[in-house]
């Protein structure tokens, strides 16, 4: 039977979304997609794109570590990172709603810099996610279909646009 990790400090997690749990104050986990042909690949996909763009200076919640996780008494694998509190945003219309109207254009304004860093870098942001921390920076969240110019893409792509991005 496997260890779970020291890094959970919560008996019970907290549920955050479908598949991320808060496990510690510092950390939260996404257990892998019990929908995908590919289950395990895709949190080792993601944490590598985000410790390539963390190490570039894109601002990602820190990667940690793929490991065992007990989620309502089932030993699991996840990806774990850092936890990062503020107001979620994205580009989404939806988010208009939901956001004061000055936190909404930082954040998009945030987002439109880090875009272009990234893209300069090699990285191209898919359906991005973010979180406005309370100093006002963002933190991207959810990169798993983020895509890199040296790092295959192991998953159908979004749109047949983004098959040459590896050319770059």
């Amino acid at each position: 039977m496997s260890k779970v990790t020291s890094l959970q400090t919560y008996d019970e997690p907290i549920r955050v979304n479908k598949r991320i749990y808060k496990i510690s104050n510092e950390y939260i986990v996404k257990l892998i997609s019990s929908k995908s042909l590919l289950a395990k690949e895709d949190i080792f996909y993601e944490i590598k794109i985000a410790r390539i763009s963390h190490s570039m200076g894109i601002p990602v919640a820190e990667p940690i570590i793929c490991d065992y996780v007990k989620i309502y008494g089932k030993i699991q694998m996840g990806f774990i990172m850092e936890y990062v509190a503020g107001i979620e945003g994205s580009n989404e219309e939806y988010n208009k709603s939901k956001h004061p109207d000055t936190d909404l254009q930082l954040s998009n304004q945030l987002y439109e810099v880090e875009r272009t860093k990234a893209f300069n870098l090699g990285i191209f942001i898919v359906e991005p996610q973010w979180i406005l921390t309370n100093d006002k920076k963002i933190k991207f969240i959810d990169v798993a279909k983020w895509q890199y110019k040296g790092l295959e893409y192991p998953f159908k792509r979004i749109s047949e646009n983004f098959k040459d991005y590896t050319e770059i």
